[in-house]
């Protein structure tokens, strides 16, 4: 992908963050998500890097109580553009997997006007899991310039379409691990999963 493509990338991230903003403010997610804590964005929408309609938000709550994180988000289910809602209790014993975090987790899906879905990934943590959290995500924010940006923009749109996708593992193998052509990326997930 040359310049023209960076770009074009580029200007499609503006253009997902923008109608992103919108779809929040339509859901008054941040009112409904602080009653329970301190909201916190992550992933390609806290960092500039959306390639597709997908918002990934934790909340450090102050009270972590399953119901009250589970009514907490009840009022979507009157929202006119909420098509789906999930929710799964990713707490110990039954966490499924290494990579999604021990928490409660709350999967939004609102449809546009246009009949677009957006995706919302929620996840409700207890407040002693905010130092870790936040120091793992934040290692990311320092360690991109523009270059790195447009090989994550360029990976993340080529890979977007595989079932083992992992923004994380794109975010990694780009700024600990210097991948810089999609060979280079491939090389590193064979390398953590072998």
């Amino acid at each position: 992908m040359g310049e023209e493509g960076d770009q074009l990338l580029a200007l499609r991230q503006q253009e997902l963050h923008s109608e992103g903003e919108r779809v929040l403010a339509d859901l008054q997610i941040v009112p409904l998500l602080s009653e329970l804590g301190t909201v916190h964005f992550v992933g390609s929408y806290a960092l500039g890097l959306m390639v597709w309609r997908d918002i990934d938000i934790t909340v450090f709550c102050d009270t972590y109580d399953p119901e009250r994180c589970f009514e907490a988000l009840r009022p979507l289910v009157r929202h006119p553009r909420v098509k789906k809602l999930r929710w799964d209790n990713e707490r110990e014993p039954l966490h499924a997997t290494d990579w999604l975090p021990d928490g409660y987790y709350w999967g939004v899906r609102y449809w546009t006007d246009e009949r677009v879905e957006w995706k919302l990934d929620i996840w409700l943590l207890p407040r002693d899991a905010e130092h870790a959290k936040r120091k793992e995500f934040g290692a990311f924010r320092p360690a991109l310039t523009p270059e790195t940006r447009r090989a994550i923009l360029r990976f993340k749109d080529a890979w977007r379409a595989n079932p083992d996708y992992r923004s994380m593992a794109v975010y990694d193998a780009v700024l600990t691990h210097g991948a810089c052509t999609i060979e280079d990326l491939r090389d590193h997930l064979q390398r953590r999963q072998g």
